[in-house]
């Protein structure tokens, strides 16, 4: 890529007792690929905890990322989800 562009992202969605991310597109969440789960009881006590969860994610995402296109990734600071898909606490 020779410059910057969204072109995907990791959607975070509290469902029942887990947390789970999701590799998604930018607008919707049709055929988003579940990539990693956590009980919610876990993230919800710590929120340190939960933000080294999600950097962890991306770091992961970003290696599988960098050999499929020998790109290194940039994050933005995480933002809400769109209000389409806000279900509350599923």
């Amino acid at each position: 890529m020779s410059s910057l562009q969204k072109f995907c992202r990791i959607a975070i969605r509290a469902e029942g007792d887990f947390v789970n991310a999701y590799f998604a597109h930018l607008e919707t969440m049709d055929d988003a690929l579940l990539i990693a789960s956590i009980r919610r009881g876990v993230v919800d006590t710590d929120r340190a905890l939960f933000d080294e969860w999600r950097e962890f994610l991306q770091r992961a995402f970003g290696v599988v990322a960098k050999n499929i296109t020998d790109e290194e990734l940039v994050w933005g600071d995480p933002e809400s989800a769109p209000e389409h898909e806000r279900s509350g606490r599923a």
